[in-house]
């Protein structure tokens, strides 16, 4: 994930923004609270529009994920809004956890998280965006090819652009 190209690769597969450039990529970025607990990102990215990328990678079960991913979301709220600066300057952010395992046992490897206003079809526009992706179920989704490369990262397969590039280079 440090090379951008491979970063970039995976990000445009996984949230469908195909033009999608990225500019920075940090990876086991750690961000320090003095009296809380702190946090290390595996990856944080960031794009030409500005928006944030966070992608966890979890094998072990071993946590209540979703409310992991919560506190890391604040934690990089934190990191980005400087003093005085409105909220509304907050950027969108995406929060990528991949696991090897179904997180909501609901027998599918992709879920978007959408906060929606009860009652109603209205999408509450806070610029939060969550992916759970998983490599243990096979489903007829187009994210499928890729988690099972996830799982195998065969050098040999080459039809996922940067991200084939890099195995190979890392394999070599």
């Amino acid at each position: 994930m440090k090379d951008k190209s491979a970063c970039e690769y995976i990000l445009r597969e996984i949230t469908g923004i195909y033009d999608l450039k990225v500019m920075n990529v940090k990876t086991q970025y750690s961000i320090r609270n003095l009296n809380t607990h702190s946090v290390t990102l595996d990856v944080l990215a960031e794009d030409s529009k500005s928006k944030i990328y966070n992608i966890e990678v979890q094998k072990p079960n071993n946590d209540y994920h979703p409310k992991r991913i919560r506190y890391y979301q604040s934690n990089i709220d934190i990191s980005y809004l400087e003093k005085g600066v409105k909220y509304e300057n907050l950027p969108d952010i995406y929060l990528i956890y991949i696991t090897a395992f179904d997180i909501f046992k609901l027998n599918d490897n992709y879920y978007s998280i959408k906060r929606t206003v009860n009652g109603y079809d209205k999408e509450v526009p806070n610029g939060i965006h969550e992916i759970y992706l998983n490599t243990a179920v096979k489903t007829d989704r187009p994210i499928t090819p890729l988690m099972e490369y996830f799982k195998n990262t065969d050098m040999n397969i080459s039809h996922f652009g940067a991200l084939s590039d890099r195995i190979k280079q890392i394999k070599h």
